[in-house]
């Protein structure tokens, strides 16, 4: 197939007004029959070669074009669309962007900026608090240290789930994930806060009046209030993203991450560093806010099954975890996982699903066709190591043995 000028044209009358020309030469002795401007057309090609004027609309740009050809690049047709064929012909466009290194697979790894996320939260609570409720506790009483302890262990978990939860949100760009990050962040990082202050303070203090370990109750108050806290902001995390398994790992990582620090609160709260009376409860909070969020994602990274890796693109060395039975891929803020700055891609482009025997991915009539391993699919069975490309984004899917298709 070639393109060349020609004068002829067998479209319906008036199609030449609103649409672009596009002349393609045949030498296929058969009837083809194909669509323009929503209308079957049916075209008899001689033994000889013949030109064929076909009318498409080309779009703003003049590589992407759609109707009988579907998606044009460089201004060449790439396939007919037949009736019943598989695919239609699209062409795989060429992917933009720095393929993945080290670096941006470390920057990009949720062990990386949720870690830092946690440092950022632990410092913000700090601030907060030392701006809401001073540096140091003057109550006496049993029941004034109660409720001190529960205010401010609720404030520290508020601004710690905030800024862990939205932390995706932030490195994706994704503005609706940022936001609902925040909110559910906050919220549950709030009530873990309020509950394991309390819960800690009250077994402390039963601790205090009927044994002498005042040591040990002080490591068990810390380490019982902060793994309720990690616990409860695991449970946001799995609220944003709407999973039970995100929110089992979440929760078990998060409990354990609070846990550890909870013990390093109690060791330097009230410590003296560097000559600054307020250092020490400033590095307790950030190794809470560091263990919280390392915790959060180690047991994912241990317990995920089936996962994306972003190999090209705005986003590459970026993983996603598969949690859900169908995950959609799109630039949609709303989708499950979003890919921003790139043209080509639709809101709902393509989706994965959970089947009896593996992942299946399928393409959402998109215009510029979902391929798998450089060939357009319209459903495919998905394996371990094959490459998805998306628009311009290249992406690998990595699956445990046990759900590797047959």
């Amino acid at each position: 197939m070639s393109t060349e000028e020609t004068k002829d044209t067998n479209l319906p009358e008036g199609e030449a007004e609103k649409l672009d020309k596009l002349d393609v030469e045949f030498s296929v002795e058969e009837r083809e029959s194909f669509t323009s401007g929503g209308e079957a057309i049916e075209v008899e090609i001689g033994p000889e070669p013949e030109t064929l004027d076909i009318e498409v609309d080309a779009g703003p740009e003049p590589d992407v074009g759609s109707g009988v050809y579907g998606v044009l690049d460089d201004s060449v047709a790439t396939g007919l669309d037949v009736s019943g064929a598989p695919a239609s012909g699209k062409k795989a466009l060429k992917a933009k962007g720095k393929e993945a290194g080290v670096s941006e697979g470390v920057l990009r790894s949720a062990l990386f900026y949720n870690l830092v996320a946690g440092l950022v939260g632990g410092a913000v609570a700090f601030f907060v608090f030392s701006m809401t409720f001073g540096l140091k506790q003057t109550q006496s009483s049993s029941g004034a240290v109660l409720i001190w302890t529960t205010l401010s262990t609720g404030l520290w978990g508020l601004c710690l789930g905030a800024v862990i939860a939205s932390a995706e949100g932030f490195v994706t760009g994704n503005l609706h994930l940022f936001t609902k990050g925040l909110r559910d962040g906050a919220f549950w990082g709030g009530i873990g806060g309020l509950v394991g202050g309390w819960v800690g303070q009250f077994i402390w203090g039963l601790m205090d009046q009927r044994y002498t370990l005042p040591g040990i109750g002080g490591y068990l108050l810390h380490g019982i209030t902060w793994s309720m806290v990690g616990w409860l902001i695991g449970m946001g995390l799995g609220v944003v993203s709407m999973s039970a398994l995100k929110m089992r790992n979440s929760m078990i990582g998060g409990a354990l991450g609070g846990l550890a620090g909870g013990l390093i609160f109690h060791m330097l709260d009230g410590v003296e560093l560097f000559g600054i009376e307020a250092a020490g409860r400033l590095f307790s909070l950030l190794a809470i806010g560091a263990l919280i969020g390392f915790g959060l994602t180690a047991v994912e990274a241990v317990l995920k099954e089936a996962w994306l890796r972003i190999v090209k693109g705005p986003l590459a060395g970026k993983e996603f975890v598969i949690y859900q039975d169908r995950t959609v891929i799109g630039a949609s803020p709303k989708a499950d996982i979003t890919l921003f700055k790139d043209e080509s891609i639709e809101p709902e482009h393509a989706v994965i699903e959970m089947t009896p025997r593996g992942f299946t991915i399928t393409d959402q009539r998109s215009r510029t066709g979902t391929f798998v391993n450089d060939r357009e699919i319209e459903s495919q069975q998905l394996k371990s190591g094959d490459r998805i490309q998306i628009g311009r984004v290249l992406i690998d899917i990595h699956l445990r043995d046990t759900l590797t298709a047959d």
